[in-house]
């Protein structure tokens, strides 16, 4: 990837005819950037040089890709989607409001509904003490999320209650859990 910071810098006379460019562009004149001092080919200094590679690194170097290719879904934005729709509902309008309560949505989502109220409440000044009922009442929210995103992540949750040696769909398909001695203590 070191040819796309060479775009950066020097422009195509380097990285004319290698991956990036493959030979398309002869010229400096091929890419006028005016609004860019140099015509879009800025004067990087060795650290902005080795800055600007490790940040071009973090998501296209070969290893990164790797990382990242079979994590591409949509949940995270679904997820996000719904926690917007449980502030906002598409039923209501807020026309003083609606950018507010998006913010806080995306608030709880990214810290917790808890966390994003202690937060919001320290930005303004009114933190609660340590100690305090209100405090209390905030962790306890907290628990209370962790313990239901963790019971929706179980098997028995998903499919129902748990048999020994049985078959469970989930998601369209088949499940099956080897077999396993029971006591009666671990069935519930």
């Amino acid at each position: 990837m070191e040819e796309l910071v060479n775009l950066f810098n020097v422009g195509h006379r380097k990285a004319n005819g290698r991956k990036v460019c493959k030979g398309v562009c002869k010229s400096k004149d091929n890419r006028t950037a005016p609004e860019i001092p140099g015509g879009g080919n800025l004067a990087l200094s060795e650290t902005d040089r080795v800055t600007l590679q490790e940040l071009v690194d973090y998501r296209l170097h070969p290893e990164a890709v790797k990382r990242q290719r079979k994590t591409m879904n949509t949940n995270r934005a679904e997820a996000f989607h719904n926690r917007v729709l449980k502030a906002v509902p598409k039923s209501m309008t807020f026309k003083r409001n609606y950018a507010g309560r998006v913010h806080v949505a995306g608030l709880a989502h990214s810290l917790g509904s808890a966390a994003a109220i202690n937060f919001v409440n320290e930005y303004q000044g009114a933190s609660h003490p340590h100690g305090s009922p209100g405090l209390a009442a905030l962790e306890a929210i907290d628990e209370e999320e962790a313990y239901q995103r963790k019971r929706k992540q179980s098997i028995k949750y998903k499919g129902g209650v748990h048999i020994p040696g049985a078959t469970y769909y989930l998601g369209g398909r088949k499940l099956h859990l080897p077999r396993r001695q029971f006591d009666q203590s671990t069935i519930d």
